[in-house]
C-alpha cells in the first residue's frame, strides 16, 4: 500500500500523487479529501495543545533550585542534590543507631586483655592476655563462644577455652584473616636479664566452623551434657611460625582481602614485608625506606597497602607493580590508618589528631609540608599513646576510636561530628581502663540489629549493642 504523504493523495486509477487543492472537491470519506486534510490538523493542534498544558500545570506545582536553571551546570547540580539527600539519610541511620546502644558486659578474666578479635563465621572472639610484667612467661589466647541456651537467671552463657598458640612475649598485632587464619605477631627482645625471644609471626588455622560448633550442641542441651574429648578445640588447624632477627620490630600486621588464600603484610621495622600462603612464604618487600617506623597497616585493596609512620607520613605500595609513593603528611605521628568507603580513609594519631582523608584530593607529598584533611574531629582525645594501647574501628561511615581517658568516640565521617552514645547528651562511652580493642561487630550486614561494637578495656569485654 502506498505510504501517505501530507499534503497529497494517492490515486489508485492512475497510480500517482496528486496534491491536495484548497478548491479540490471529492467524494465524502475519502482520504484526500479537504474536509479530511482539515480534521487531522486541527486533531494534531489539539494534543499539542493539551501536551503543553500539562508541562505548564507540571512546572508551577514542582519548585526547582535557581542553579538548576543555569544550563552549564545544571547537571552536576542536579548530582549535588541526590547525594545531600543521600548523606543526611546516612546521618540520621548513624545518629539513631548510636542514641540506641546499650553496655552490656561480654566476659571478664583475671589478666588484662590486650588484643581481640571476632570470628563471624561461629561468633566467636578472641583475645590475647598480657600481664606487662616483662618476664619471661606465657602470654595465653583464649576463644570465647555465645551459646544458644540461657542460665536459669537468664543470662546468656559462653564456652571458654585456651588456644594452643601462647605467645613468648608481648603480642604487637592480633588479626583474623577472611579465610579464618588468625594471626599473631610479638615483640620479642629482652628484658634485663631475661630473654622473650625473638620477634615471631603465627598463623593458626581455625577448626571448620561447623565442625566446631556440632561438638558446642551438647552444651546448649538443658541440663547441659557434661564436657567429653569429643569437644574440638578451637584452633585444630596446623601452626606455622616464623621468627626474624633479634634486632627488628614487628610493629603491626593485616590481612588482605582475599577468602580463597591467605594473604598477610607485616612491617618490619621501616619496611613492609607481604607472605601468602598456609605455610607463610615470602612474597614481597615493600620498597619504601623512610628510616621511621611503620607503625600500622591496612589493605585498601586486593593489590593496594596502605602504612602510617612515626613521622606521620602516609604511604601507598602496589604489590603487582612494586611501586609506592608518599601520599599524604599527617601533622602528627601516625597510630591508626584504615580504609574507608570509597577513596577516603581514616588516620588516627597523636596530639589529639584524627582525621580523614580523600586520596583523589591529594597530590604527591611534599617534605615538610602537612597535608590538609577532607574532615577533622576536634573531640578526639590521645595527646601520646600509642599503638596497641588504645584501639580503632571502622564501619562504612562510622569510626569508633579509644581516647586516653578511660573513654572512646564514635564518630560520623560524613558530618565530622560525635555522635550521643546511649540515649543521653555524653558524647563518649566510660570505661574502667584504656580501650586497648575497638571492633565493630556486623552480623546482617546492614544497619539492624546485628550491628554491635566490642570494647576491650582493662580484663573486661563489653559489648555495645541495641
Amino acid at each position: 500500500m502506498p505510504a501517505e504523504l501530507p499534503g497529497l493523495y494517492f490515486d489508485q486509477a492512475k497510480n500517482r500523487y496528486y496534491k491536495v487543492q484548497s478548491h479540490h472537491v471529492a467524494a465524502e470519506g475519502t482520504g484526500y479529501s479537504q474536509q479530511a486534510v482539515e480534521l487531522v490538523q486541527e486533531e494534531q493542534a489539539r494534543v499539542q495543545s493539551q501536551t503543553e498544558h500539562r508541562q505548564r500545570q507540571l512546572n508551577a506545582t514542582i519548585q526547582r533550585a535557581p542553579i538548576l536553571q543555569r544550563p552549564l551546570i545544571r547537571g552536576l547540580s542536579l548530582q549535588r542534590e541526590v547525594i545531600e539527600d543521600q548523606r543526611r539519610l546516612m546521618r540520621t541511620r548513624a545518629s539513631l543507631w548510636a542514641d540506641g546502644l546499650e553496655q552490656r558486659k561480654f566476659i571478664a578474666v583475671d589478666e588484662y586483655i590486650s588484643h581481640t578479635v571476632r570470628d563471624q563465621a561461629t561468633k566467636t572472639v578472641c583475645f590475647v592476655t598480657d600481664n606487662y610484667a616483662f618476664q619471661p612467661s606465657k602470654h595465653p589466647t583464649f576463644a570465647c563462644t555465645p551459646l544458644a541456651r540461657h542460665s536459669e537467671e537468664g543470662q546468656k552463657r559462653y564456652h571458654v577455652q585456651s588456644m594452643r598458640h601462647k605467645c613468648q612475649s608481648l603480642t604487637s598485632s592480633f588479626c583474623l584473616s577472611p579465610c579464618r587464619v588468625l594471626i599473631t605477631t610479638t615483640f620479642g627482645g629482652t628484658a634485663g636479664q631475661f630473654s622473650l625471644g625473638f620477634p615471631t609471626l603465627v598463623a593458626s588455622c581455625l577448626t571448620p566452623a561447623d565442625l566446631y560448633l556440632s561438638g558446642l550442641k551438647n552444651l546448649d542441651e538443658s541440663p547441659p551434657v557434661p564436657r567429653t574429648t569429643d569437644l574440638k578445640r578451637f584452633d585444630d588447624g596446623p601452626v606455622v611460625s616464623l621468627k626474624f632477627r633479634a634486632n627488628c620490630t614487628l610493629w603491626t600486621s593485616a590481612t588482605g582481602p582475599q577468602t580463597d588464600d591467605l594473604v598477610v603484610a607485616v612491617t618490619i621495622d621501616d619496611s613492609i614485608g607481604q607472605y601468602k600462603g598456609p605455610h607463610l612464604q615470602f612474597d614481597s618487600m615493600g620498597p619504601l625506606s623512610l628510616q621511621s617506623d611503620a607503625l600500622s597497616l591496612d589493605y585498601q585493596d586486593h593489590n593496594v597497602i596502605l602504612s602510617g609512620y612515626r613521622n606521620g607520613s602516609v604511604g601507598l605500595w602496589d604489590t603487582r607493580s612494586r611501586a609506592s609513593t608518599v601520599r599524604l603528611r599527617h601533622p602528627s605521628s601516625v597510630v591508626h590508618v584504615r580504609a574507608m568507603t570509597g577513596h577516603r580513609i581514616a588516620v588516627a594519631g597523636l596530639s589529639n589528631q584524627l582525621c580523614v582523608y580523600d586520596l583523589r584530593y591529594t597530590k604527591e607529598h611534599r617534605e615538610g609540608v602537612v597535608t590538609k584533611p577532607f574532615l577533622t574531629f576536634s573531640e578526639h582525645k590521645n595527646m601520646a599513646t600509642v599503638r596497641p594501647q588504645l584501639g580503632f574501628g571502622v564501619h562504612q561511615n562510622l569510626v569508633a576510636a579509644a581516647t586516653d581517658d578511660n573513654s572512646f568516640h564514635i564518630f560520623d565521617a560524613v558530618s565530622g561530628q560525635a555522635l550521643p552514645i546511649g540515649g543521653s547528651c555524653e558524647q563518649s562511652g566510660s570505661l574502667e581502663g584504656p580501650a586497648r580493642c575497638i571492633e565493630f561487630v556486623d552480623d546482617d550486614g546492614g544497619w539492624g540489629d546485628g550491628l554491635r561494637l566490642l570494647v576491650a578495656h582493662s580484663n573486661k569485654i563489653d559489648e555495645w549493642a541495641w
